[in-house]
């Protein structure tokens, strides 16, 4: 799936967003996107190769993202024509958008400065710290210019995009929880922003798509919520099971009546019923609630930090090339299984624990 795009990548470093056709329409989040996903490519197959063979293509479209950052120190703007922002959709209207889109938009620094992080561990593990070093340097930098840009302390936000004097004050949810994703320092925003995403008829815009929701999932999580995130989850992906949704839905609202709820711009059945960016929240349970976090290639290192909040129990198995990583969590106790050649570092408790291969059972 990586290979595609790159070869099909522009002579400026963008990737066209719709491949394997030769074409130029590019989608500004899907650049940072591409290189999010090469990053877990590597990190969970421990494939290194295919990594140093993509790192041309890497380095063209971080430099392509960095040419991209305006003079105001934020990635756009909007207005570019040779670029869509599509971020997130909504199904009420033709290319509606959850996210106001003007000027800088917040989410797209969000997204990108992640994206460079990621391209700095993968810069890291092919032994090219000069490129580690200044990716990880304007990803802080992004984060701290949309700190200081984008936040509104009149609604205790960040907003959706700023311009010149210019700043929305139009809250969604989607950027809200890039935000959150970002880690901010400041403990009263955070709280600010967990507020925001935990009430579904709050005032941030809502989000209808599985793709959007789950990063308002992982957000929750990220920040040490996990009761509100596996609420969220029960509202949107439990509704969605309780009328019959054997695979996962494009986009959904729980509140919309049975009626209408597949309808797309007035077309019956216009929406997918199953669709693979609605899947997302499987690997977030893995990650969130199991706790499982790869850290090196391949899967040499895994940190364990489980959030059950309310649940009595969890348990999976998480496939590396190592073998399977089988965990189970209770409320009395727990069971790490850790394969031969893997070190698992395990919160647990108050208790940090360094665990190698083998059974180990927890109290």
């Amino acid at each position: 799936m990586t290979k595609i795009p790159a070869a099909a990548q522009l002579r400026n470093g963008a990737l066209p967003g719709v491949c394997p056709h030769p074409n130029d329409l590019v989608l500004a989040d899907y650049l940072p996107q591409w290189i999010l996903a090469l990053r877990a490519y590597a990190c969970h197959s421990g494939d290194l190769d295919t990594a140093a063979l993509l790192q041309p293509a890497l380095a063209r479209t971080v430099q392509y993202l960095v040419e991209r950052i305006g003079p105001e120190g934020l990635v756009g703007p909007e207005e570019e024509t040779d670029w869509w922002v599509f971020l997130d959709w909504d199904r009420r209207e033709p290319f509606g958008s959850p996210v106001e889109k003007r000027g800088y938009v917040i989410a797209l620094s969000l997204m990108t400065a992640a994206a460079f992080d990621a391209a700095a561990d993968l810069a890291g593990w092919l032994g090219r710290e000069r490129d580690a070093t200044t990716w990880r340097a304007d990803a802080a930098l992004l984060r701290e210019q949309v700190m200081e840009r984008a936040w509104n302390e009149d609604t205790r936000s960040i907003v959706d995009w700023v311009r010149g004097g210019e700043r929305s004050r139009h809250a969604s949810r989607f950027t809200t929880a890039w935000a959150l994703l970002a880690r901010p320092a400041d403990p009263a925003r955070r709280a600010a922003m967990v507020d925001l995403l935990a009430h579904p008829a709050g005032r941030a815009e809502p989000t209808t798509t599985g793709y959007g929701q789950a990063y308002n999932v992982a957000a929750l999580f990220e920040a040490r919520h996990p009761e509100v995130a596996l609420a969220l989850v029960r509202r949107y992906w439990g509704a969605m099971l309780e009328r019959g949704a054997t695979t996962f839905w494009e986009s959904f609202d729980p509140e919309e009546d049975r009626s209408t709820e597949l309808d797309l711009y007035g077309r019956r059945y216009g929406v997918s019923r199953c669709h693979g960016w609605s899947g997302g929240i499987a690997g977030l349970l893995a990650t969130y609630v199991l706790g499982a976090s790869i850290r090196e290639p391949g899967g040499r290192r895994v940190t364990l930090r489980p959030q059950l909040g309310t649940l009595s129990w969890a348990e999976g198995a998480i496939p590396t090339p190592l073998g399977l990583l089988r965990v189970r969590w209770t409320t009395s106790g727990a069971r790490v299984d850790v394969p031969t050649g893997m070190r698992v570092d395990v919160a647990w408790r108050d208790r940090t624990l360094d665990l190698g291969p083998g059974v180990h059972v927890l109290a």
